[in-house]
């Protein structure tokens, strides 16, 4: 890895921690205030609801010579917003400052994923790169799971919210010392100006690779999701502390950590579909499982081998991001752009639906039936994809 990879991966390992922090600080400090379970899937909800629309800005926003600015920017607003959030006890301005921070983050996180693959030159091993960028984000989350969570317990949850201050001013230090992008060639910026503002936008998006790679990361996520939100509603209930809570949530971003660059190799040995259902399968089976879990020691082994699980998910969905969708079609800010907000649909999706049941029928009895139901979809939507591909290169060769 060279000197500017190095560079925009420590970036990245500093900014992905704030990013995710919210999916374990919200529910941990709505249930520290006595608020229900239904209000910490409606909070996480309406932060991706945020971050949703904020993808929307993005291609008409980025362009690879001002990503630096534009991170820094986004990065400083973020700053302002999580320094406030624990002063705002009123679920009213809690919820509207949570909404202004996630649009930050969102817009931060899209534009670094288009720059991160606008610094690709021609005939990188965009596997290994993408292995990188997943292994480093997960570092990222790393360090958010074990300190938030020991923050938490030990100095408080304003404490807690100042990690995210820390790591946004520490990327923007790092970004500091980034130069800006080289611009697109006039025709190929022209080009994406044109479809993000005309109906050409929707020519665009109607790609089956593109397709393809938003269902998997609508339904992945949908597990993590489900997984990291009410885990820690199920752990109050099982005898678990914060800290416990943030160190298996630190185990299982470690392993995304370390897994993700190693899994390049076996990822050259299967198809990206071979592992895509290969991770998502083991994630149904242990999602089912952890409620029955009682004993922390073995909640840890779930966690280990569900984070293994979802690192190959994540590694051959990024991979399909680089190399399947059809770049002459698609530009990188819809494409990017279109990949990020799957995230935050199903990010709007999986608390309202998991919390809802976790209402209904139980915690425990929730989890069984979201993972089962979500691979389900996943399987259905996947075949009509293929369907749609096959019938397109039939298309393409007459």
């Amino acid at each position: 890895m060279g000197r500017a990879a190095l560079r925009e991966n420590a970036i990245l390992a500093f900014l992905s921690g704030p990013s995710s922090m919210m999916n374990l600080v919200i529910p941990l400090y709505l249930v520290h205030l006595g608020h229900p379970v239904s209000l910490v899937g409606l909070m996480i909800a309406l932060g991706s609801v945020a971050s949703l629309l904020s993808r929307f800005a993005v291609p008409r926003m980025y362009r690879p010579e001002r990503s630096r600015m534009l991170l820094i920017g986004n990065l400083a607003g973020s700053i302002l917003t999580f320094a406030a959030l624990p002063f705002l006890p009123d679920m009213l301005h809690f919820g509207l400052m949570l909404v202004v921070n996630r649009v930050f983050m969102g817009i931060t996180t899209t534009i670094f994923l288009a720059r991160y693959l606008d610094m690709m030159v021609v005939g990188a091993d965009r596997r290994q790169a993408m292995g990188w960028y997943g292994g480093t984000q997960a570092f990222g989350y790393t360090t958010s799971n074990v300190l938030v969570g020991l923050l938490a317990d030990y100095l408080g949850y304003v404490a807690a919210f100042m990690y995210g201050v820390v790591f946004c001013a520490m990327s923007i230090v790092a970004l500091l010392w980034a130069p800006e992008l080289k611009p697109r060639e006039q025709s190929a910026r022209a080009r994406e100006g044109e479809v993000v503002g005309r109906r050409s936008w929707l020519h665009q998006m109607a790609d089956p690779g593109l397709w393809g790679v938003m269902n998997v990361s609508f339904w992945n996520n949908l597990f993590h999701l489900t997984n990291v939100s009410f885990f820690p509603v199920l752990a109050a209930a099982m005898g678990l502390g914060p800290a416990q809570v943030g160190l298996a949530r630190g185990v299982y971003s470690g392993i995304n950590a370390v897994g993700r660059p190693m899994l390049v190799v076996f990822i050259r040995r299967l198809s990206l579909r071979q592992l895509t259902y290969l991770g998502l399968i083991v994630q149904t089976v242990l999602l089912a499982l952890l409620p029955v879990s009682h004993v922390f020691a073995i909640v840890l082994v779930l966690f280990s081998v569900f984070a293994a699980a979802r690192a190959i998910v994540v590694v051959s969905n990024s991979s399909a991001l680089a190399e399947e969708v059809d770049e002459t079609r698609v530009s990188r800010g819809v494409a990017t752009s279109a990949f990020s907000a799957t995230s935050d649909v199903s990010n709007i999706v999986a608390p309202l639906v998991a919390g809802f049941m976790a209402s209904a029928i139980g915690v425990h009895t929730m989890f069984p039936v979201v993972a089962v139901g979500a691979f389900t979809c996943f399987f259905v939507a996947d075949v009509s994809i293929q369907r749609w591909r096959r019938r397109s290169a039939v298309l393409a060769i007459s």
